[in-house]
């Protein structure tokens, strides 16, 4: 069932839908809903598990593509794999960056001088410690793969991804 196709309308539902068992809402454990959301533009592209029936394949692709975006079919392993390096891993180093600075004995002067690069590298820091948590705990293959895979570090040194 469609309840909402655009991500306002979604986080509007699920904000409105608390109860005495989801006291935040569906789907917001972690109070994140509604925290760092973005409209889809055009040519975006939306990540969907694949049908077992190629008739409703088809028309999920249409209904994607009907609203501007480019659907991406990919089962569960794989959108692990990927998220890892795109979401949790930049997480994880925000986190391990904040860490190692904000513990320099030179921290008081250093935050004065920081700026957008440093704002940018650390935003993700300040996310939900509980979810990050949960995150990497039913991810942490994937987490692990793409940390060790060759993708940033090869033969020991540090290779930037082509």
């Amino acid at each position: 069932m469609l309840t909402g196709a655009y991500v306002y309308e979604i986080v509007r539902l699920l904000l409105l839908s608390k109860s005495t068992r989801y006291p935040n809402g569906l789907s917001n454990n972690h109070g994140q809903v509604g925290k760092h959301y973005f409209g889809h533009q055009m040519g975006a592209v939306s990540a969907l598990f694949p049908f077992d029936s190629p008739a409703m394949q088809a028309a999920a692709r249409t209904y994607v593509k009907g609203w501007g975006a480019e659907p991406l079919f990919i089962d569960a392993i794989e959108h692990d794999a990927y998220v890892a390096g795109i979401s949790h891993l930049p997480f994880l180093l925000s986190v391990a960056l904040m860490r190692s600075v904000s513990r320099d004995t030179g921290w008081r002067d250093m935050k004065h001088l920081s700026a957008g690069g440093f704002r940018d590298a650390s935003r993700l820091a300040a996310g939900s410690p509980e979810m990050h948590r949960d995150i990497c705990a039913t991810n942490r293959g994937a987490i692990t793969a793409i940390c060790c895979s060759g993708v940033f570090i090869e033969n020991g040194n540090w290779r930037p991804p082509a």
